[in-house]
């Protein structure tokens, strides 16, 4: 199959880190820019001596691709790196691997070769597919290799597929996780669970990482069918948590909504997210942007207003991500949905623990953050009029920030120029707020992460020391009052210095 040079990349929503349409250079001289990397060992991936990406196994793909190096390298958009072997910095140390989920609304077969072609002008490693609508049984692993060629390079992709569905009742059924040979071969165990739950498990040299694609049925009297897949989802969850070095991805299309008043309209339906609660799984698009992205656009309003499709990881991963949003899915260059795909951008060396990564605290934990809380009380009118005065100065240079969304006339009376307006002027509120609204001086909260049963060990132990120091308190007390012979007003206050010191042998 060969992917058609004209089509372009959709382009990102809610993107604000990586740039994109720049141009690439063309470089002159350098035959093995084009040669096949799919065997690239770790080894030959980097530079011998430093932890430079080397170019010349490790091809450029697209602009895309050349914006996200860029960004996650910290360097100038339209950099462009130096193909010379010799060469010991070319400032380019970071790589990543890109994840998506995407529900392609039915007719894989048909979309097929536009789904590939989309796979690799965004520079997908893992995408994961939902709804394909085919009900085809299989008892052994399904698996496909199919060889693309881009940019006069051939490129091995392997789609691995469940479905498993009821060809009478579950019609729409059939999940598939299409990924790179990178990837593949490290592939271990393959399960399916009846065209909705596909489970991947994959083992890198200190990594055991295990990617769950559901597709939780729609239709709410099929509550038998979701319970079974949330049990499905739960025992996969909990038996791979005790494995040593263990990481989880869980993405998909849930069909429910995570925000409290559809949880509360839908309790047993929302029983997923209290299960990734409680395996201390996190929202990739939450962590990156603080809220829930729309993913799908109802039929009866055709706009993204519900998120029900997620990519959701254990902490272990999240904090070595570089970013996480959606794409909108262009039917003229790619293929029909009502659904957006969601992407996470990781390190590549975490995954594939090259022995010079250095950890990046690139995101620090909430819980280790000051928290921000504003006293009102000290408040006088002077502050209120320079906070106004101050609110007003930051609305004028954010509507100049935002001026092309929302001067744009397609984005008029819909749902993301209110979103831009809203963003404008929240960011306008908390930035006058910082700084003149006075905050009080509360410190940061730093989350324990020892296990429990150690924790409650040390509770034991300190229980003991506090009997212990009373009863060292009551024993030279009764010393005293047996000296002085006046035990009604000895208290611990009046204890001499040299009484304790003789009690504790000083």
């Amino acid at each position: 199959m060969i992917v058609q040079p004209k089509r372009k990349h959709t382009g990102y929503d809610n993107n604000e880190n990586i740039s994109k349409n720049k141009k690439i250079k063309k470089i002159k001289n350098s035959p093995s820019v084009t040669q096949n990397n799919n065997n690239n060992t770790l080894t030959n991936y980097h530079h011998n001596n430093n932890t430079n990406i080397n170019f010349q196994n490790r091809k450029i793909n697209n602009n895309d691709d050349l914006d996200i190096l860029n960004a996650i390298n910290d360097l100038p958009p339209g950099s462009y790196p130096t193909y010379n072997s010799n060469s010991q910095n070319n400032n380019y140390d970071k790589d990543y691997i890109k994840i998506g989920t995407l529900n392609i609304q039915s007719g894989f077969n048909n979309k097929k070769s536009d789904i590939l072609e989309y796979f690799i002008t965004n520079n997908y490693d893992i995408l994961a597919i939902q709804e394909m609508h085919i009900t085809n049984p299989h008892l052994f692993t399904n698996m496909k290799k199919i060889s693309i060629s881009n940019n006069e390079e051939n490129i091995n992709l392997y789609i691995y597929k469940d479905t498993n569905g009821n060809t009478v009742t579950d019609s729409h059924s059939g999940v598939c996780i299409i990924m790179k040979e990178e990837l593949q071969k490290r592939v271990s165990t393959v399960k399916t669970h009846k065209g909705r739950v596909l489970t991947i498990e994959l083992h890198f040299k200190k990594i055991h990482l295990l990617i769950i694609n559901t597709y939780i049925p729609t239709n709410n009297q099929k509550k038998e069918q979701i319970e079974t897949c949330y049990k499905q989802i739960e025992t996969l969850i909990n038996s791979h948590s005790s494995k040593p070095n263990a990481h989880i991805i869980l993405l998909g299309d849930f069909n429910v909504q995570p925000r409290k008043q559809d949880r509360k309209n839908n309790a047993w339906k929302a029983r997923i997210y209290s299960i990734l609660k409680m395996a201390s799984m996190v929202n990739a698009i939450k962590q990156h942007h603080d809220r829930y992205l729309p993913t799908h656009a109802p039929a009866t309003t055709k706009e993204f207003t519900s998120a029900i499709d997620h990519i959701y990881t254990t902490q272990n991963l999240i904090d070595h991500s570089y970013y996480a949003s959606t794409a909108t899915i262009d039917p003229q260059l790619h293929f029909n949905t009502d659904h957006k795909c969601v992407f996470l951008i990781i390190h590549h060396d975490y995954i594939f623990k090259n022995p010079n990564y250095r950890k990046q605290n690139i995101y620090k934990s909430k819980n280790t953050t000051r928290k921000n809380i504003y006293n009102y009380h000290k408040m006088n009118d002077e502050l209120w009029l320079q906070y106004t005065e101050g609110t007003k100065n930051y609305l004028a240079f954010h509507r100049l920030e935002y001026a092309d969304a929302v001067l744009n006339p397609l984005h008029t009376s819909t749902i993301q120029a209110i979103e831009t307006k809203w963003t404008i002027l929240k960011k306008s509120i908390l930035a006058a707020k910082a700084q003149y609204i006075p905050m009080y001086n509360i410190k940061a909260t730093n989350r324990n992460n020892t296990p429990l049963p150690i924790r409650q060990k040390e509770n034991m132990i300190l229980q003991i020391h506090h009997a212990l120091l009373n009863f060292s308190i009551k024993k030279i007390i009764h010393r005293m009052a047996m000296e002085n012979e006046q035990s009604q007003s000895i208290t611990i206050d009046n204890i001499p210095l040299e009484k304790w010191q003789a009690y504790w042998n000083i």
